[in-house]
């Protein structure tokens, strides 16, 4: 699913980064979900039907997967898709000891009216959370709770999105932190926010657009003054080492936007993280 961001050209970043991956028993491909409604704008939000179709789906997929006691990896286009991962997981372990950190240039908890873009890969886990849209909503039938989400090298925060984190308790750690206080500091911060909130199951959000476009510019919304590609990695491989980590998403790479191949050396690189 590509269609819910600014850029198309997501679906195509899903489609070849899983060609690498070799399922061998262990590794399981539980296939692919191809959007089955035609495109349109209903509401005023682009592709609502579309996202709808696909994030059920794919919550329905990763519903079963949790249920035989499998780890979810969402390889996705756009991030509209973490609507349906997250709503699994938080459906499947119950939302009292469920958190989910976003590895996330934006927050992506825009609603329908605060959304200055429309675009609805920006308000997928507001609706994960219980805030905008009411059948973006209904995706998700039990609700995460927004002071048990984590953002992470954050640094385009829209004014309402950062109205909602400060009075919903969520935790932020802008980008901008980690480079001046480094990737030790900024860990500590989530082991000690995860404990503190009781959270034994996470699910774990990657934007590609988190790490500076300098290294990664193979994606729809690049945003100045990113983490590197060095801190980027070292969260990820922290974070996969986590015992109570139980799903993951990775979205937003756009090949066509790529240059030599750096941004999808990254991905590989946390594919390989998760796969091994």
């Amino acid at each position: 699913m590509g269609s819910a961001g600014k850029v198309p050209g997501a679906d195509l970043g899903a489609r070849k980064l899983k060609e690498r991956i070799a399922f061998d028993g262990e590794v399981c491909d539980a296939g692919d979900i191809i959007p089955a409604v035609d495109p349109g704008t209903r509401k005023g939000l682009r592709n609502l039907d579309r996202v709808l179709d696909v994030s059920t789906r794919l919550r329905d997929l990763a519903s079963e997967a949790f249920g035989t006691g499998c780890f979810v990896l969402n390889i996705a286009g756009d991030h509209s898709c973490a609507l349906g991962s997250i709503a699994a997981a938080c459906e499947a372990f119950g939302p009292e000891h469920f958190g989910i950190l976003y590895l996330d240039a934006h927050g992506d908890i825009n609603t329908p009216e605060s959304s200055p873009s429309g675009n609805i890969h920006g308000m997928s886990l507001a609706a994960a959370l219980g805030f905008g849209d009411p059948e973006l909503q209904s995706v998700a039938p039990v609700k995460a709770l927004p002071d048990h989400v984590i953002f992470v090298g954050t640094r385009a925060l829209d004014p309402p999105e950062q109205e909602l984190a400060e009075r919903e308790g969520m935790g932020v750690i802008p980008a901008h932190d980690i480079r001046e206080q480094g990737v030790e500091a900024a860990l500590a911060q989530i082991r000690a926010f995860v404990q503190e909130r009781g959270i034994r199951h996470l699910h774990f959000s990657i934007d590609i657009d988190v790490v500076d476009p300098g290294e990664a510019p193979g994606t729809g919304v690049r945003e100045k003054r990113g983490i590197s590609a060095e801190e980027f990695l070292a969260i990820v491989r922290a974070v996969r080492d986590m015992e109570i980590l139980c799903s993951a998403d990775l979205v937003e790479f756009i090949p066509a936007l790529d240059r030599e191949g750096r941004t999808e050396h990254l991905c590989h690189e946390v594919l390989d993280y998760f796969i091994s």
